[in-house]
C-alpha cells in the first residue's frame, strides 16, 4: 500500500457491518481528508484529495501544435455545493464535534453568497472526534463537491504518463482555458484510437432564468 500523504493521521476505529469499501475504506479516506484507488499496476494508494491549485502537469489544446482532437462539456448543477457542515457524533460518550467549511473566495463561481446561492451539504461520521478532524474533512468534501458536476470529456492524442487525479488545464476552440482534475482515462494499445479524459473543473452554467 503506497501513501501519498504529508503526514500521518490515524483515525477512530470503526466496526463495519455491511460494505466494506463504501462504509469503511471511503468512510475512513474522508475523515483524513483522502481518496484511496488502485492505479494501473493494481497497487492501492492514499492520498490527500487532489484540488484546483497548483502547475498543470499536461496542457491540451487546439491549432497547429495541439494535441485535442474533440471535447464534450456538460455543466450542471446538480450535487454541487459551496457549504458543508461537518459532525461528528459517537455512541460511546465522547463529546460531539462540528465545524462549518464555506467556500469564501470572492473570485469563485461557487463563492458562498455570491451569485451561486447558498447551497450547504450535511456530513456526519462517527470517525470524527475532534473539531480539526471536522475541518479538513469539510475542506476536502468541499473541494470534491465543488467541481463534480462540472464535468468535460477530451478527446486527445495519447499521453501514457497521466494518473488519476492530475492536474491539466484545457485549451479550448471558442478561447476559454481551464484546469481541470483528471478522472478517468483509457490508454489504446494500437496506433491510431484517440485518448479519452474525464475531468472535472469549477467552470458552472449561468443561472437560468424563472
Amino acid at each position: 500500500l503506497r501513501r501519498e500523504a504529508r503526514r500521518a493521521v490515524m483515525p477512530s476505529q470503526i466496526t463495519i457491518d455491511r460494505e466494506r469499501w463504501r462504509d469503511g475504506v471511503e468512510k475512513l479516506a474522508d475523515s483524513i481528508g483522502a481518496e484511496v484507488y488502485a492505479d494501473p499496476l493494481g497497487a492501492f494508494v492514499i492520498r490527500l484529495q487532489p484540488v484546483l491549485l497548483g502547475e498543470p502537469v499536461l496542457v491540451i489544446k487546439t491549432g497547429d501544435d495541439g494535441t485535442l482532437v474533440d471535447g464534450d462539456e456538460e455543466l450542471t448543477r446538480e450535487r454541487t455545493y459551496n457549504r458543508v457542515i461537518v459532525e461528528g457524533v459517537r455512541s460511546d460518550g465522547t463529546p460531539p464535534v462540528r465545524d462549518v467549511v464555506s467556500d469564501t473566495d470572492t473570485s469563485s463561481p461557487t463563492y458562498y453568497g455570491g451569485p451561486f446561492g447558498r447551497r450547504p451539504r450535511y456530513y456526519s461520521s462517527p470517525l470524527l472526534t475532534t473539531v480539526g478532524q471536522c475541518t479538513t474533512t469539510g475542506e476536502s468534501l468541499l473541494a470534491r463537491a465543488k467541481g463534480m458536476q462540472s464535468s468535460i470529456t477530451l478527446e486527445t492524442v495519447p499521453h501514457p504518463g497521466l494518473e488519476a487525479g492530475d492536474l491539466i488545464r484545457a485549451e479550448l476552440p471558442d478561447g476559454r482555458r481551464q484546469l481541470h482534475i483528471v478522472d478517468s482515462f483509457n490508454i489504446p494499445l494500437r496506433v491510431g484510437p484517440v485518448q479519452k479524459i474525464s475531468s472535472r473543473s469549477v467552470e458552472l452554467p449561468p443561472e437560468s432564468g424563472g
